[in-house]
């Protein structure tokens, strides 16, 4: 039984009408009926209540057209809905009821297994529980292809399942991979006692450390010994040939040489008194007008080095200048000068801040006058600050001219002019000094060198001896007659080898320290119960991922059965062939002008029908009314248990025949308590309501 009211209001603009469900309409009605009438009679209106109230708002599987319908009837501004609807299942007595008081407040909706105790009820605990199919089967013969979405659909729930289990399956053989193992357990005490019984330490590495150190000191002390009696022996030539060397005169040429580079040394250090040197100080001579200083300094810019040179001394006459030029620009005068300038601006700024006061200061006269004079006086004076500054500079100057003059004094005065070398005579070999000196230097920077190389193993130049007799000793003799080479490539090799131990004693030790870290973590850990499973689990989780491959590409396959396309894969691929096999199952049989045929297989990417006795159909051939048919029965064959409700809208095209066929199916299906509404409207002029079944 279903009982229904509602009270819809649209806001037009220009009106504003009511609607109210139509006297032929109205309840209780039967759960099973076909409703007839004009446009704006109320059909679909009908259909879309009992569509809110099984939650056709949030059901992802009705037409979004449909939805917008239904949204638009709850939730738009311009309308106002109130409405209750009641069903009550014939069958099982099972019912759901929907309220909406006002047209702001949320729509309630509630179910009841005994049609008595009501509980609200959730969108999502409804679709677990009831199947709503809400449809216009418009343009059929692609909507059927749309059937193979629901296989889609049980794809995805078992490959959310899957994941689940999968999930479930890969904890456990986490947490046993991450458990106890006794076996490995036992391995891993016994290595670490092992460990600690040799207290840390690799027996091999030790024996081999110990072998490449007795070779690196008797390697090292050989070679100290060697090269510390190569630098004695050339310290000897060397003292010996520098003190025969000694005894022989100097050559000729290398006084001449050593002359030339005195003398370029003099030029050099006479710069400074060169004319582009003195310039500033001729200026500042100039400047200061005085004939005395100006005739002084005339002698000094006229100061020739070559003379210098032949008399082998700087003449008097230029000392004389500078004394000159000091005695007449006299230091203090400059320091008094400037101090009376300094007390002159002072006293001016003091009385600078009594002007125009009309003072008069006895002795003096106005102060005013007494300002104006000074102020005079002190321009006058100020001229001579730029002769002040010149003496300074001058002075400054020619001090250090003196310096000069002095210095060149000194080196001139130890020249030794070359002579003429004697046939005859042995002079002092310099090369050969200094070949033998860097002999023996380059001998002890290699001593030194060596003995930095060996100070890593403890040898040095006081214990060498000792150190080669240990070493040898240790060695058992092998190496008493070894050449020093032979020694060598023993080191490099055994060092290739201590190394090589040294990295595995490492790897070793941090080995040993995950396994204490384990047998640390394993102790407060139970073990897992499922253990003693633990192959079992890897094979089920090695199956399912093949299994979630298999739902994989089975989706991508149905995704091209949605497009009516083959796509990449074979159009005889088995999959394929259970996709129309479904489909076929889902139709059950069609009529074909007078004949039935059962379904066996329905192909929706060639649009074909294959009948059982081998039939085959066009889709394309077959009217529109048999292909809603069609459409609307593969949607009602489903295995699925939940009560359905089927609203199946615009069904005009089907003839009263093909509309028995659903209706038959309807009624089967309510027999069965599957059914808890089967609706279908269609367009009259005239309204009637057709009941079916309970």
């Amino acid at each position: 039984m279903i009982d229904y009211d509602y009270r819809l209001t649209i806001d037009m603009g220009t009106k504003k009408p009511t609607y109210v469900p139509d006297d032929e309409y109205k309840g209780p009605l039967k759960n099973i009926f076909r409703i007839e009438g004009p446009n704006m009679s109320g059909k679909s209106t009908l259909m879309n209540l009992i569509a809110i109230s099984a939650f056709g708002l949030k059901n992802k599987s009705v037409n979004k057209v449909l939805q917008k319908h239904l949204d638009d009837m709850v939730h738009d501004k311009s309308t106002e809905l109130t409405f209750c609807v009641n069903i009550v299942d014939p069958v099982s007595g099972r019912a759901i009821r929907a309220t909406r008081n006002s047209p702001d407040a949320d729509i309630l909706i509630e179910d009841s297994d005994d049609g008595k105790n009501f509980s609200p009820i959730s969108d999502d605990s409804f679709s677990r529980k009831y199947n709503l199919i809400y449809d216009i089967p418009d343009n059929p013969i692609d909507r059927l292809a749309d059937i193979s979405h629901e296989i889609s659909v049980i794809h995805q729930n078992c490959s959310s399942k899957l994941n689940s289990f999968q999930s479930t399956v890969d904890h456990l053989i986490y947490d046993i991979s991450n458990g106890p193992d006794e076996e490995l357990l036992k391995q891993y005490r016994a290595e670490v006692e092992k460990y600690d019984k040799n207290n840390g330490k690799d027996v091999d590495c030790e024996n081999k450390k110990k072998k490449y150190q007795n070779l690196a000191k008797l390697y090292y002390a050989i070679r100290i010994r060697d090269a510390n009696k190569k630098a004695d022996d050339l310290k000897r030539t060397y003292d010996f040939v520098k003190k025969e060397e000694e005894k022989k005169k100097t050559r000729p040429q290398d006084i001449k040489k050593s002359y030339d580079a005195d003398i370029a040394a003099i030029r050099v250090a006479a710069i400074p008194l060169s004319s582009a040197q003195i310039a500033q100080l001729s200026r500042d001579v100039s400047a200061l007008g005085n004939l005395s200083v100006s005739e002084a300094f005339e002698v000094i810019s006229e100061f020739d080095i070559g003379e210098v040179i032949a008399k082998k001394s700087v003449p008097v006459k230029y000392f004389d200048a500078i004394s000159k030029i000091e005695r007449e620009i006299s230091v203090e005068d400059i320091h008094e000068e400037n101090s009376t300038i300094n007390a002159m601006l002072d006293i001016i700024n003091v009385l600078r801040k009594y002007e125009n006061e009309n003072i008069n200061i006895p002795d003096l006269g106005s102060l005013n006058n007494l300002l104006s004079k000074l102020e005079r006086d002190y321009q006058v004076q100020s001229r001579s600050i730029g002769v002040v500054s010149s003496s300074k500079r001058i002075l400054e100057k020619v001090g250090k001219i003196r310096t000069t003059l002095i210095d060149i004094d000194g080196k001139v005065g130890k020249l030794k002019p070359p002579v003429k070398e004697d046939v005859g005579e042995q002079y002092y070999d310099k090369f050969r000094v200094e070949s033998e000196e860097r002999k023996w230097r380059n001998a002890k920077n290699e001593l030194t060198t060596i003995c930095s190389e060996a100070s890593k193993f403890g040898v040095d130049l006081s214990n060498y001896a000792t150190e080669q007799s240990k070493a040898n000793a240790e060695l058992g003799h092998v190496y008493d007659r070894a050449q020093v080479s032979d020694i060598f490539n023993a080191m490099s090799s055994e060092e290739k080898e201590y190394k090589s131990a040294i990295e595995s004693e490492k790897k070793n030790t941090e080995r040993i320290g995950a396994f204490r870290a384990y047998i640390s973590k394993m102790e407060n850990v139970e073990k897992s119960p499922y253990a003693e499973h633990i192959n079992a689990l890897n094979k089920i989780s090695t199956s399912l991922m093949a299994l979630k491959g298999i739902i994989d590409k089975d989706m991508k396959m149905l995704t091209q059965v949605e497009k009516k396309s083959y796509g990449p894969y074979d159009p005889e691929d088995p999959f394929f062939k259970s996709v129309w096999t479904y489909l076929g199952k889902r139709v059950g049989f069609v009529r074909y002008g007078q004949d039935t045929y059962p379904i066996r297989y329905v192909n929706t990417v060639d649009d074909i029908i294959t009948a059982t006795d081998g039939t085959i159909l066009r889709l394309r051939q077959i009217s529109t009314g048999l292909n809603q048919r069609n459409y609307l029965m593969s949607k009602l064959q489903t295995d699925d248990d939940r009560p359905i409700i089927a609203l199946f809208d615009e069904v005009s095209t089907m003839t009263n025949k093909t509309q028995e066929d659903i209706f038959e199916k309807f009624v089967e299906l309510q027999k069965q308590g599957k059914l808890m509404v089967g609706m279908m409207n269609m367009p009259s002029d005239e309204r009637k309501v057709t009941s079916f079944g309970q």
